[in-house]
């Protein structure tokens, strides 16, 4: 497979004193020993049969402060 993606080391920035959003990520084999953090560019990676891939999409930045 081959992977692009943004806002994986720079996060979007909240306004208005809204919080800042989430990094995105790609994970190869989460939550085991072999767990590997792919980076957010790269070309023909190969994936053994029974392997996960997880993919974690950024999130947006808030708006607004969020204490009434």
């Amino acid at each position: 497979m081959s992977l692009s993606s943004e806002r994986q080391h720079v996060v979007a920035a909240g306004s208005e004193g809204g919080g800042s959003g989430a990094p995105g990520r790609f994970i190869l084999d989460p939550g085991t020993p072999q767990e590997q953090r792919l980076p957010s560019s790269a070309a023909d990676i190969r994936l053994r049969k029974g392997q996960v891939f997880r993919v974690c999409t950024p999130g947006g930045g808030g708006y607004g402060s969020a204490g009434l």
